[in-house]
């Protein structure tokens, strides 16, 4: 779980890094619909992070998952599975129906 909060943390500096190079937070499909942190790739690697994190324990349902709200909304979120506390999501402006309105914020 620190690792995995680890690459969070680092991931949220690339988004903001891009942020505020473009002003928009990357767009990686339509607006408001998940999808796997890798289609950030185009996006944030090399420029702002050298690669993008995986699941430490290589578990493929264990997938970061990304988020942008509608654009001009300034608003995208994160979706984690951890060990202890299980599913979370964060970010910035995060729509409390991402993912389920069930799923709490990330401590």
């Amino acid at each position: 779980d620190a690792r995995r909060q680890a690459d969070i943390r680092q991931l949220m500096t690339a988004i903001e890094f891009y942020y505020d190079a473009n002003n928009t937070y990357p767009s990686v499909g339509a607006d408001d619909t998940g999808f796997d942190v890798a289609t950030l790739s185009a996006s944030l690697t090399p420029t702002y992070i050298v690669r993008l994190p995986t699941d430490p324990t290589g578990a493929t349902w264990h997938t970061y998952l990304y988020v942008r709200g509608p654009a001009g909304n300034n608003s995208y979120g994160l979706y984690v599975r951890y060990e202890r506390t299980g599913y979370c999501k964060t970010g910035v402006n995060v729509n409390s129906g991402w993912w389920g309105a069930g799923v709490p914020l990330c401590l």
